[in-house]
């Protein structure tokens, strides 16, 4: 959502890393709370939200390093190609292992992962994408 705004490649980079890392230990403290209290043992919380803390970050980093290698040599455009099919292939891949794992039909389930995941992300970009429009048109100053 954030590369609407024009902001400088290393700077969606650090960006990325950061929310990255940040959303990873929320979804690893949630899966920790939650396991802990459903099961009232404090090491099968503590095991699940590092599953979850591990697997979010891992899977959540395949976009960045999709394009990596090309970030500062690519145009916007072919970079959102890339971080697209990198995001809808780990999208797919988890929820494909995740199918596998819990019985359900694998390919419904790694489909369903990257229309939830695209759906997400559509949100996020089209918050970023009127925010610009509204900062670019507003009197409000962006600096201090």
């Amino acid at each position: 959502g954030v590369a609407v705004g024009g902001l400088a490649n290393r700077t969606l980079l650090v960006m990325g890393v950061a929310g990255l890392l940040s959303q990873g230990c929320a979804m690893g403290l949630g899966t920790y709370l939650g396991a802990s209290e459903e099961t009232g043992s404090n090491q099968n919380g503590t095991r699940s939200g590092l599953v979850m803390f591990v697997s979010f970050t891992l899977f959540g980093a395949v976009p960045l390093l999709t394009c990596l290698p090309f970030f500062d040599s690519l145009p916007a455009h072919e970079k959102r190609i890339l971080l697209c099919i990198g995001t809808a292939s780990s999208l797919f891949f988890l929820g494909f292992l995740r199918g596998r794992l819990t019985k359900d039909h694998p390919f419904t389930a790694g489909l369903t992962m990257v229309l939830t995941g695209f759906a997400s992300a559509s949100i996020s970009y089209t918050v970023s994408l009127g925010l610009q429009r509204l900062l670019s048109t507003s009197s409000l100053p962006l600096q201090t």
